[in-house]
């Protein structure tokens, strides 16, 4: 199938904001071959601070996923821009769905996704022997995806970015470029943060010699005063749910060192190339979640654990209950490579 040069392309990510985040690569990728393409996103709802001040996608569109009133007051918004393509980075039916009562010409999708029979691109997200995800890294996979209809080769893919006003949100917050260290204690799964006594220690050890800022949604804000305190009250920054996406993104952009888990502060300090440390648990970097900044440490147990990792996302516990592969962790790795990489001999 022949597909011409797209005027108005809608994709589509309504997953967590990680997941957007990382999608954004495709969208750098069909900007740089398409510059005059109108380039539209759908979200969910909460997610479109994300896209804010992007230079060149021209509208955010947000989905109330809990409501089907929104799901139709959204497709009948979408139908009346006439895309020339959807791409939907989602497996899932409800995605699906919407893409095609989008009214555009082509949709491109993965073949997972229940409705993908009547896409008129598709590619396989998991690996049939191997049951793992196909490519390398997510931002592969979407730049796979959207490179479907015009035979992109992967030598034009390009990596998500974000745009922060990073100067202004450091000037707003009293923060100074390499004078702190960033910590994300928290996720939306269990298994993928590291246990609070674990924390506990990292921040004492830290706020020895840097200022500490927390970073985190509004629900999150609890254990990150927990935190502050343990850090001390000169010593630390609580911003979590002080921020937007795009704020904590400048943030750690100029931070000395952010440490965060297998989580969206990862993939917002990887859109703009923050220095990162990115300790995993339940889950394994093979899965293509991992970080993508220049300078990036992975930590994770150095034992074997048959259980791990135990799925392609987390738990809301350990379905061992023993979480091994968090109690293991090794804090004194994660210092070392804080201070190798700030210079600093211990």
């Amino acid at each position: 199938m022949n597909i011409p040069k797209p005027k108005k392309i809608l994709l589509i990510q309504t997953a967590f904001p990680g997941d957007v985040v990382l999608s954004l690569g495709a969208a750098e990728t069909l900007h740089g071959l398409f510059p005059e393409a109108a380039i539209h996103y759908l979200v969910r709802e909460g997610c479109e601070t994300i896209l804010e001040g992007h230079p060149f996608i021209v509208r955010t569109w947000a989905w109330k996923k809990s409501s089907w009133s929104s799901f139709w007051k959204v497709v009948i918004a979408l139908r009346r821009e006439k895309f020339d393509v959807a791409i939907v980075f989602q497996r899932f039916a409800r995605s699906g769905l919407l893409a095609l009562l989008s009214g555009s010409a082509c949709i491109v999708g993965y073949a997972e996704n229940p409705f993908s029979p009547f896409f008129q691109f598709r590619i396989h997200y998991f690996n049939k022997e191997t049951k793992m995800p196909a490519a390398s890294h997510e931002w592969v996979r979407c730049c796979k995806l959207v490179s479907l209809p015009w035979n992109i080769p992967e030598t034009h893919f390009s990596k998500p970015k974000l745009y922060p006003p990073t100067s202004q949100v450091l000037s707003k917050w009293g923060l100074e470029p390499a004078q702190y260290v960033v910590c994300a204690p928290g996720s939306v799964w269990f298994t993928k943060r590291m246990p609070l006594p674990k924390w506990e220690e990292l921040v004492r050890r830290i706020s020895t010699r840097w200022r500490i800022v927390f970073l985190g949604g509004r629900e999150e804000q609890p254990l990150c005063e927990a935190l502050a305190k343990v850090a001390g009250v000169h010593r630390s920054l609580n911003l979590a749910g002080a921020t937007s996406f795009l704020e904590s993104a400048a943030i750690m952009e100029k931070a000395v060192l952010s440490i965060v888990q297998d989580s969206a502060p990862l993939h917002l300090a990887s859109a703009v190339n923050a220095p990162v440390c990115a300790v995993f648990g339940s889950t394994v970097p093979a899965f293509g979640f991992g970080p993508l900044s220049t300078v990036a440490f992975v930590v994770e147990t150095s034992e074997h654990l048959e259980c791990r990792p135990c799925g392609l996302h987390g738990h809301t516990r350990c379905p061992k209950l023993h979480f091994r592969c968090m109690e293991t962790i090794s804090l004194d790795s994660i210092l070392e490579f804080l201070y190798r990489h700030a210079g600093i001999q211990r």
